[in-house]
Parts: C-alpha cells; structure tokens; sequence
C-alpha cells in the first residue's frame, strides 16, 4: 500500500504538473515514463503486516484505481489530440488555454478524490467504533445467558 501511494502521488505530479510536453513532445513522454519507472523500482515494498492490513483495504479502492486508470486515459487522449492539432508550435495561446484546462480539471478531481479520501477516513472510523460496540453487546449477551442459566 504505501509503495502504491508514494508511486501514486509521485506519477500524479511527474504528468499533472510537468507541463514539458506541450514544449518538447518528442522527448518528454519517454522522460515521463523514465522518471515513473524509476520511482517504482526506489519506492520502499511493504512489510508482511502491513501487507496483511492493506489486502482489505484493495477492495475498497478498486473504485479509485479504476477512475484513476479512467483519468490517465483521457490524459492520454488530450495529449494526443493536442499534439495533432497543427498549430501547437505558432500558437501559444492554444496550448495554454488546454494547460489550464487540463489543470483546472485535475485540481476538480484532486479535490473530488480527497472528498473520497475523507470519507474513506470517517467510515473506517465509524466501522471501528460499531465493531467495538459490538463486541461489548456480544458480551452483555453472553453475560445474561450465564445469569439466566444459573437461575
């Protein structure tokens, strides 16, 4: 898990606020793709507990890595469309208008996915605290079973 957040946010910043691509296209995919590459194979690998704790937590963010691959996607195609487009080189004001598009769209989903982060964060902990009034109540049973037994 935190190998896949440290390489996460990391690949976030290398594509979302690199902007080397609308300057140089030729070259800064593959510095890109150097650069993620890089970050994965230096990011630390969990240990076995943490491991454990996080394979409950993959189901959780299925949905999350699913957007997230859907998000690249359309990166993707906007970096393609824009390359294709003729005057990406005379028309300055092109490229920067598709740059703050691009940002003003990633900052509505960064902060779409901090929403989700939060929530994330207040269910876990109100699953925390049902479980834990749980087995209090599991325990009150039993406790009365054992009083009405010896009775």
């Amino acid at each position: 898990m935190g190998r896949y957040c440290h390489v996460t946010g990391a690949i976030l910043h290398i594509w979302a606020f690199d902007l080397s691509w609308a300057i140089n296209p030729e070259t800064a995919i593959s510095d890109r793709i150097s650069r993620v590459s890089r970050l994965w194979h230096s990011a630390p690998a969990p240990s076995a507990r943490t491991a454990s704790m996080a394979a409950g937590r993959q189901e959780a963010l299925k949905p999350f890595e699913e957007r997230a691959s859907d998000a690249e996607a359309r990166l993707a195609k906007l970096e393609a469309l824009l390359l294709s487009k003729d005057g990406l080189g005379s028309g300055s004001e092109t490229s920067s208008a598709a740059a703050k598009d691009v940002l003003s769209k990633l900052d509505a989903v960064s902060a779409e996915c901090l929403a989700e982060k939060e929530k994330n964060r207040k269910l876990t902990m109100e699953n925390e605290k049902l479980q834990y009034r749980i087995s209090h109540l599991i325990r009150a049973v039993k406790e009365a079973d054992s009083k009405q037994k010896s009775l």
